[in-house]
């Protein structure tokens, strides 16, 4: 009697499960003018790929003739996929016909996948006023393979698992391949661009293949390139991940991530307002001497490159002065950081990368001495070892006041292989209140900020600049988007300043957080960093 019970309970519970599982399982209809899907090779090999996917997807093939006797038909399925590799399927009479049951459904909530030649379809069905181009890629194994794929900016759920690209077809003899999408200067009018050509370490910001729609309730991904599930393919696995992955980011399964797509910006700079909280800026005052550390040392510093490199963040240069990079991932947030004296005998300004300072580099910190008639400047330069953001700090020794002047650039380029025109344009602010600068890029996810603890410091931008003083700053003609930024102050005898900056790709708040955080303790920062590397040593 208790087995009999036991095997009934158990036969409740599995019918239970399964049904829980069919019920989560997406459902995909695969629709094509085709009535006889035998007769494509190509669409009998997506259709296999689906039912090898049948644990997580429940397949049905359409053809154009059955949703035109039900235009009802297509209400029950998660995703619409329709997939083609025959280059006369636009000129098919039934396209104009089926137009109408597709949109209806996508209006209404449903998802619409287009793949290869059905990427034509975002003229035909509505979705996209811009005509497709076509191009030809020849492909040619020249000693690296023959790797053909698809690449996000920074991301998107198209790629889970894919680390934001894949190549995805990976031929097996040289060809010639078909691109449907938008190149060069040409954009489309209404999608947002979720992927571009990428091929060996190359990445074509430049061609558009993979478009993104929302239609009504519903959503449609259009796919012009590389999807061949029929042909030999050496990385048929990477197709076929990315694909599940197409059908499942329509089906809703990845709303928690974050979908970035490529904006193709007009490299402008705008001035936009950022308050800030108050920052509490200490009291400069000479930071201690470093006695103990590894040390390598030249009384006359060179055109040798150093760097600064901790956990977060990358800072680099030219031994005689200056900073040349700062990179906190995922982009470089400061670019040709220089500082300048005058003293008021002369009419120019002693740019300190035009000088030859005694140099001491530790790890974890570069120290420079530079010597001028009757004075001398001291520049520390050092990072954070577990957070990105760094100081330059000074100490000014002299037996007359001075000016110093400071000028650093920005244009938020993002690392490799992204180009310097990804990303949105720039935003920046000087709150002459704090004496910092914010720059962010228009899509909010990159921000740097850059300030001083000396009161009297003014500032502003290139085009901000009195006459007074834009004569002595020599900014660069630059055809590329650029913040072009300068700080002024005046120096007392025996004076000491620091100059903090911060970076971060993880929002606008985490940078702040980290620059509040280093101007209260960039001294015992610069001992923590030491003592860090001395215990490596």
């Amino acid at each position: 009697m208790i087995s009999i019970r036991f095997l009934f309970v158990f036969t409740l519970i599995n019918l239970f499960c399964f049904a829980l599982i069919a019920q989560d399982k997406i459902r995909v209809a695969l629709l094509s003018p085709d009535p006889y899907k035998s007769t494509n090779l190509e669409i009998k090999a997506a259709l296999d790929f689906l039912k090898a996917n049948e644990r997580e997807i429940e397949s049905s093939y359409l053809s154009f003739e059955e949703v035109l006797q039900n235009n009802k038909i297509l209400t029950v399925y998660d995703v619409v996929w329709i997939h083609e590799n025959d280059t006369t399927f636009s000129e098919n009479p039934d396209i104009n016909k089926i137009s109408g049951p597709v949109m209806d459904y996508v209006k209404e909530g449903g998802n619409l996948l287009l793949t290869l030649e059905a990427f034509r379809l975002i003229n035909d069905f509505g979705l996209e006023e811009t005509a497709v181009q076509l191009r030809k890629k020849e492909v040619k194994d020249e000693g690296y393979g023959r790797k053909l794929g698809l690449h996000a900016f920074r991301s998107h759920p198209l790629f889970e698992g894919l680390h934001g690209g894949a190549y995805i077809y990976k031929p097996i003899f040289d060809m010639e391949v078909r691109q449907l999408g938008y190149f060069e200067d040409s954009l489309p009018e209404s999608g947002k661009v979720a992927a571009v050509d990428w091929d060996y370490i190359f990445l074509r910001e430049n061609k558009k293949l993979v478009l993104e729609y929302e239609y009504g309730k519903g959503k449609a991904l259009a796919i012009g390139a590389y999807t061949y599930f029929a042909a030999p393919n050496y990385n048929h696995k990477h197709l076929k991940k990315f694909a599940s992955n197409a059908i499942f980011y329509l089906a809703g399964k990845f709303q928690e991530q974050t979908a970035h797509h490529w904006v193709y910006r007009q490299d402008s700079v705008r001035r936009k307002s950022f308050p800030l909280p108050p920052v509490l800026y200490n009291l400069p005052a000479p930071w201690p001497k470093d006695t103990a550390s590894l040390l390598l040392s030249s009384q006359y510093a060179t055109d040798n490159y150093w760097d600064v490199a901790t956990q977060r963040i990358l800072v680099m240069g030219e031994e005689k002065g200056g900073i040349k990079e700062i990179w906190a991932h995922p982009f470089m947030a400061f670019r040709d950081y220089k500082v300048g004296l005058k003293f008021s005998h002369e009419d120019t300004v002693r740019w300190l990368n035009d000088q030859q300072p005694k140099i001491e580099i530790r790890p974890g910190a570069i120290t420079r001495t530079y010597k001028f008639k009757r004075a001398y400047l001291t520049e520390v330069i050092t990072a954070a070892m577990h957070k990105p953001a760094g100081v330059a700090h000074y100490e000014y020794r002299g037996v007359y006041p001075a000016e110093v002047f400071v000028r650093f650039n920005s244009n938020m380029r993002m690392m490799w292989p992204y180009s310097e025109h990804a990303g949105g344009d720039l935003l920046c602010d000087w709150d002459e209140v704090q004496n910092l600068f914010v720059i962010r890029d228009s899509l909010f996810d990159l921000s740097a900020i850059l300030g001083a603890d000396h009161s009297g410091f003014r500032g502003g931008f290139r085009e901000d600049a009195p006459d007074s003083l834009s004569k002595y700053f020599d900014f660069e003609n630059d055809s590329l988007k650029m913040v072009q930024a300068w700080m002024h102050a005046g120096l007392d005898m025996n004076q000491d300043f620091n100059v903090f900056f911060s970076a971060s790709g993880e929002g606008f708040e985490k940078t702040q957080v980290d620059y509040f955080d280093i101007t209260k303790h960039s001294d015992s920062m610069y001992i923590q960093t030491k003592n860090y590397y001395k215990e490596l040593l």
